[in-house]
């Protein structure tokens, strides 16, 4: 049996039934390294080892070490100073540091923050950091004091901040200045940027909601139905009425009044929508949805006129709910990859220290893409459609026409 000390941490192999060659050898090392700094065995500042030496202690090769050695450098766990060696960062987070989600009590299946929270929650386990949870109602009820003293007790070290649509107004806005910690809003609206100095995450709804309209017209349709939200801040996607019937005529769709709708969100309203553009003079192939919650209603009007999806309208919705793909038939969406937004707001809040302090605030826009199901499998037969070429690049899409 082969015992060894390692920074304080006494390491026994073969204990267990597992072998270090059973496992990947980089990630064994920097699981051990990490833990023990994490746990602060291994103390800020504290110089490691070099290459030669950690080698031979995991009697492994420098470039296994290496390897490890990068990924913990990335996570900031580490600093490497040319010509002294390889140091514990010394803003290291200790064992009991959290972060902290603030949001309302809200259990709305709709609302996006239930689907951004998992992705959070699971970056944030596999950097070995917890996720506290508050509410929104609760830190507005408490004075700024207050506030920033539980922050310190809980060794809070940033804030992610579900809400959006700001005024301006909300208690929480001050208190979370007042803090000093990084916060990030993981899902903000068009205007959110001009109301907070916080880092904020938005999908460029202009963009993503064209993009569906788009996959239509790569199928031939040209009457498509568009069904907006009458009552939502941002109702129109990022469009105005002008430059979305502009939209529409470069798209080559029929712009006409008749197939836009604008309805609350309500069974009731939507049903009338969906009777207004089958029932009318312009009967549309295609019913692009404000968002799939809207879509579930549309499916219902659609049944109760008898009118079949896809082979008689395609329908497409808007946000990727998950439980789009389990209707019948599963709904095409523009999928706005909401746990894949709280990844990547786990791994911003992860390197705050580069921006928290910044001058700037941070702006990022995250990506989309569209999920293609039975919803919209009938294509359209004419002799003239749209062509156009993809571009992707670091989670940016856009179309751009074919000269």
């Amino acid at each position: 049996m082969l015992y060894f000390v390692l920074y304080n941490i006494t390491i026994q192999h073969n204990t267990i039934g597992i072998s270090v060659k059973e496992i990947l050898k980089k990630d064994y090392i920097y699981n051990q390294l990490r833990e023990a700094i994490r746990s602060g065995t291994m103390k800020s500042g504290e110089r490691l080892s070099g290459e030669t030496q950690l080698a031979q202690d995991f009697n492994v090769s420098r470039v296994t070490v290496r390897e490890a050695l990068e990924v913990l450098e990335h996570e900031k766990l580490i600093k490497r100073v040319q010509g002294k060696g390889t140091f514990v960062s010394e803003n290291i987070r200790g064992r009991d540091a959290c972060f902290m989600e603030i949001s309302s009590n809200d259990n709305n299946f709709e609302s996006p923050s239930k689907y951004i929270c998992p992705g959070i929650e699971k970056r944030l386990n596999e950097a070995g950091i917890r996720l506290e949870r508050c509410s929104s109602q609760f830190i507005r009820n408490i004075s700024k004091g207050n506030a920033c003293s539980l922050f310190r007790e809980n060794l809070v070290q940033g804030i992610f901040l579900l809400e959006c649509n700001f005024t301006g107004r909300e208690p929480e806005i001050e208190i979370l200045k007042a803090s000093g910690l990084p916060v990030i809003v993981p899902h903000a609206h068009n205007n959110d940027r001009n109301i907070v100095n916080f880092a904020i995450m938005q999908s460029d709804n202009r963009l993503a909601f064209g993009d569906g309209l788009r996959h239509f017209a790569s199928q031939g349709h040209k009457k498509v139905g568009v069904i907006f939200s009458s009552t939502t801040i941002g109702g129109m996607r990022g469009f105005v009425p002008y430059d979305f019937k502009e939209f529409l005529n470069l798209n080559s769709f029929d712009s006409d009044d008749l197939l836009i709708k604008y309805a609350e969100y309500s069974k009731e309203a939507i049903n009338h929508a969906v009777r207004e553009l089958m029932l009318g003079p312009k009967s549309p192939t295609a019913i692009m949805c404000h968002s799939d919650f809207y879509a579930i209603h549309v499916y219902d009007a659609l049944k109760e006129l008898n009118i079949c999806i896809p082979e008689q309208v395609a329908v497409m919705g808007y946000c990727g709910y998950p439980g789009g793909q389990y209707i019948s038939p599963s709904l095409s969406t523009v999928d706005l990859m909401y746990e894949n937004v709280g990844r990547m707001a786990a791994d911003l809040m992860l390197k705050s220290d580069e921006w928290a302090k910044a001058p700037k605030s941070v702006t990022m826009i995250t990506p989309h893409r569209i999920l293609i199901r039975k919803s919209t499998e009938n294509k359209m037969k004419y002799s003239e459609t749209p062509e156009f070429c993809m571009i992707e690049s670091e989670g940016f899409r856009h179309e751009k026409y074919k000269k």
